[in-house]
């Protein structure tokens, strides 16, 4: 009997490690299968990259039911794909601007370098401006100076013809004063002879 029984435990270890060892490669089969899968899936994630084999494997898997969502391959390969597609959108956006600003530093340093040069000579334009603004102020208030003193100067120069017209005036009227007086004189002096 312990020898049947020995037996049988011997059997039933045999038939335990055959099924455990059915058990592991099972196991293995189904992780195999998911991996194969979440591969599949993951580089058919956007846009196809799979070699053909892979594709026939993959979607002959996913109809026996497998889904390849556990498999880190399929998790890598979607962020891998979104991490590239990111990276090469930031490359699509950021190669552009940095060849505008690369391209746009000297015109800007320029364009800066022309409007300082453009606000210092409209300083300068502005205060030309101003000093002939103020000296055809002063143009004109001495033109204005000028007309008083010429009016003056024609007043003065009539009253000076004026008073040289009766300066004549009285010249003459005193010569034929001063030729009366010598006449009277003579006919005075001629009425103390006789």
């Amino acid at each position: 009997m312990t020898k049947k029984l020995k037996q049988q435990s011997d059997e039933i270890d045999r038939l335990s490690a055959l099924i455990n060892e059915q058990y592991g490669t099972r196991a293995a089969e189904l992780d195999f299968s998911e991996r194969q899968v979440g591969i599949y899936r993951g580089c058919t994630f956007l846009f196809n990259v799979c070699p053909k084999d892979t594709t026939e494997v993959g979607e002959k898997l996913i109809r026996q039911g497998f889904t390849g969502s556990s498999s880190a391959w399929w998790w890598a390969a979607f962020i891998g794909k979104l991490a590239g597609i990111a990276a090469f959108l930031g490359v699509l956006l950021w190669l552009p601007w940095h060849l505008s600003v690369l391209i746009t530093r000297p015109a800007r340093a320029e364009i800066l370098a022309a409007k300082d040069l453009i606000a210092g000579l409209n300083a300068m334009v502005n205060d030309a401006n101003r000093k002939r603004t103020q000296t055809l102020q002063e143009r004109s208030e001495m033109k204005r100076e000028l007309e008083s003193m010429s009016l003056v100067v024609t007043a003065q120069q009539r009253q000076l013809s004026e008073t040289r017209e009766a300066v004549a005036l009285a010249q003459d009227s005193l010569r034929t004063a001063k030729a009366e007086l010598a006449e009277v004189s003579r006919l005075r002096e001629s009425f103390k002879r006789f």
